[in-house]
């Protein structure tokens, strides 16, 4: 039964806030969660992984893992983009009701929000639920390098649907004040992040959300996919080895700046309906005012021996 939240209950909401789909269409109702990849090959320092092959054999073992869970048989279809797990409830059993009172009513991943459940709950809870969340929505590349303070490491990408203005912002939460991962940034599918040039007037913002997180930082939640696992701990390694300049702060979107982000175009898709109504018809030059604006509640501005120390530098 559902009536408690334990790693495998974290772990199955991860992947259903950021990859899944409740479709309650009495008398069959089912659960659909995707895998979805774009490369075939998943390149780490020194080892490729056949992607495809990977997903297909970490998705078996979370298969079993889930059919225990849900008391439910779960099939696993692959095709060339995606591997999909999808199961069926034939009644309203008291896993289905408890899994639709833990997710707050949203029934796919545009909609999906952070289990309110889930901030209350111990660390090894909250761990579980952000593997589910980046098995099902992260990817790692061997040249996604940050060439700012960080001296080039790499990062983690967490890919949300671009209709969900929530859930980054509570994901991020999450990391940084529960969890102690310091986030990157998040690159928000807004046109003046995506179409900072107004190249193409015409096109809603399109992509998805990315939040970044840097290899060094993430690798103490890990994936349980254990290629991705694998991509980490290469990457993190050799940044740690070969790349030991950089240092890895937390966002703070109240931080002063030294410097004044690049200018953005007005684009016209500033005022696109798509947009959540906190941004709609404002111009960003910046992630970080996109979060203030969308409620993030991190960080704090500096102090006034912090902006003093700066003006003797």
């Amino acid at each position: 039964m559902l009536d408690y939240l334990d790693e495998d209950v974290a772990y199955l909401l991860g992947l259903i806030v950021c990859r899944g789909k409740l479709i309650d269409a009495a008398p069959i109702r089912s659960l659909i969660i995707e895998f979805p990849f774009k490369s075939l090959t998943a390149p780490g320092v020194a080892t490729t992984y056949d992607q495809p092959t990977q997903l297909a054999l970490g998705s078996n073992k979370i298969r079993d893992r889930i059919s225990e869970l849900l008391g439910t048989t779960i099939s696993v279809t692959s095709t060339k983009s995606k591997v999909t797990m999808t199961t069926h409830f034939l009644q309203n059993t008291i896993v289905w009701r408890d899994l639709k009172e833990l997710l707050g009513g949203a029934k796919d991943y545009t909609n999906s929000t952070v289990p309110a459940e889930v901030f209350k709950a111990p660390t090894s809870i909250k761990r579980e639920f952000i593997r589910g969340v980046a098995d099902g929505s992260a990817w790692l590349r061997p040249g996604t390098f940050f060439r700012d303070r960080t001296m080039g490491k790499r990062r983690v990408f967490s890919a949300i649907d671009n209709k969900n203005w929530r859930l980054p912002i509570q994901l991020c939460f999450l990391l940084q004040e529960h969890l102690g991962v310091p986030v990157g940034e998040i690159l928000w599918g807004h046109p003046n992040l995506r179409d900072p040039t107004c190249r193409f007037p015409n096109t809603p913002q399109g992509r998805e959300h990315q939040i970044r997180i840097f290899c060094e930082a993430y690798e103490p939640i890990g994936f349980n996919l254990e290629y991705k696992n694998q991509l980490l701990q290469e990457f993190a390694h050799d940044d740690k080895t070969n790349r030991t300049l950089g240092i890895i702060r937390p966002c703070n979107p109240l931080a002063r700046r030294s410097h004044a982000p690049t200018a953005k175009t007005p684009h016209p898709q500033e005022h696109s309906q798509k947009l959540p109504s906190a941004i709609r018809g404002k111009h960003f030059e910046s992630y970080w005012e996109i979060c203030l604006a969308l409620g993030c509640q991190q960080g704090r501005p500096p102090t006034p021996e912090e902006l003093a120390l700066e003006s003797e530098d």
